[in-house]
């Protein structure tokens, strides 16, 4: 079972070919509230994917920053 308040803020990285329709599909199909932290190293791809989701696709300046945006400071990294 999923529950909504596991998808607030989610991280991005890489709008490419496949990456594009994925975050296409995420922005339209998360919760309003959602949140997504998008980097790719092509930045008109991210200035395009926040223009077409206004508020709810977020630029980041690095994948470093979409993981500081998205992962609680409090978070425990397990590794297998």
């Amino acid at each position: 079972m999923t529950h909504s308040h596991e998808f607030r803020r989610l991280g991005f990285i890489g709008l490419g070919a496949m990456g594009k329709p994925m975050l296409s599909h995420l922005a339209n199909k998360l919760p309003e509230e959602s949140r997504i932290w998008v980097y790719d190293v092509v930045e008109q791809m991210v200035d395009d994917a926040c223009a077409e989701f206004p508020g709810r696709v977020l630029k980041a300046k690095s994948a470093k920053d979409v993981a500081q945006q998205v992962v609680s400071p409090e978070a425990t990294v397990r590794r297998w």
